[in-house]
């Protein structure tokens, strides 16, 4: 996994690091294709404890086959102690009533009866048990919840994918972003141009189910019509809600012409994703990081703040003068919440 001297990437992937390991780890990832690689081959090193957390099933009888156990070692612990004040006899009725705590019922299923038999030191040490299943079980769930959340997220961007394809198949090849100047000039104007047009069914395509968005039941892209016609605030209101979730490609200048990005299926440029970690509102992910949409149809995903693609040096967030604004050539993806403006 890695040496003592390096990053601990089971913290990473377990979110138990705290915000400055994390954030040590996140700038390594960057710079880093070995790490990154590294810490892709211990995620699927582990993916077996997620795929199958949903099917463990816990032996029948073993509820009442660990309380059996635990009695008999308490029992068996005051035979050990000097002047213990438990007498022989005092020890078998004992025993006997912690055996009679246990009935047993048709099909096999023990039942636990709550009359007697039981003592603190009892419920203690199995209160203990139960709080050690659970540590040992908590950080598994998380994580495969966690999972889930990505997965689902990657299928509303590759529908977004197929919908970008579709469109640019009957427009020259040319991908629907933002326009150079106007109420259209911002990178969420790709979310109302497909639904518009009916290359996707309705605002829900649009909306992560692990955003705060997927908990706004009133949340809507507005149509290009509406957009159109927006002024001052409602403008402003609108242009920041209508990409949903995601962050959309902005176009790109060349020669001092502003252009829009051509459909060429490029497997290392990006024209969407959940929204940049330094959006106004929060990641998608909580942080650990977000998928990102590439012009091909494939959708990968970017651990942390990592903000470029494995063997590019591209800032996908950033054009190569290091703004947040439209490319500076043909090849430089820049991806942007909805508000921004080329």
């Amino acid at each position: 996994m890695t040496d003592s001297h390096g990053p601990d990437l089971v913290g990473y992937l377990l979110d138990a690091l705290e915000p400055a390991e994390r954030d040590h780890i996140d700038a390594r990832l960057c710079r880093e294709p070995a790490l990154r690689a590294e810490l892709d081959a211990l995620r699927h090193r582990l993916s077996p404890l997620n795929d199958n957390l949903g099917r463990i099933e816990s032996p029948p009888g073993l509820a009442a086959r660990t309380c059996r156990f635990v009695e008999q070692r308490i029992q068996d612990e005051s035979l050990l102690v000097p002047g213990s004040l438990m007498d022989a006899s005092s020890r078998a009725s004992s025993r006997g009533a912690a055996r009679s705590a246990f009935k047993f019922q048709g099909g096999g299923r023990e039942s636990l009866s709550p009359s007697r038999g039981w003592r603190w030191s009892d419920a203690l040490v199995a209160v203990s048990v139960c709080l050690v299943g659970v540590a040992l079980l908590f950080p598994l769930l998380h994580s495969n919840i966690a999972s889930a959340r990505v997965a689902a997220c990657s299928n509303k961007l590759r529908e977004l994918g197929l919908a970008l394809t579709d469109y640019s198949e009957h427009h020259s090849g040319l991908l629907p972003v933002a326009a150079e100047k106007g109420n259209l000039a911002a990178a969420g104007v790709c979310a109302p141009t497909l639904i518009d047009a009916r290359y996707l069914d309705d605002s829900q395509a649009v909306v992560c189910p692990a955003s705060e968005l997927a908990s706004d039941g009133e949340f809507r892209v507005p149509t290009v019509n509406e957009l159109e016609n927006a002024h001052g605030q409602q403008l402003l209101d609108i242009r920041r809600k209508m990409g949903g979730s995601f962050g959309y490609v902005l176009g790109y200048r060349q020669d001092g012409v502003y252009r829009f990005v051509r459909d060429r299926r490029r497997p290392q440029f990006a024209i969407a994703s959940d929204l940049p970690l330094n959006a106004s509102r929060a990641a998608n992910h909580g942080g650990a990081g977000r998928n990102v949409l590439l012009e091909d149809g494939r959708v990968v995903y970017l651990v942390g703040n990592c903000c470029r693609l494995s063997g590019s040096d591209d800032n996908i967030f950033l054009n190569d003068l290091g703004l947040v604004a439209a490319g500076c050539s043909a090849d430089d993806a820049v991806v942007s919440e909805s508000e921004t403006a080329p």
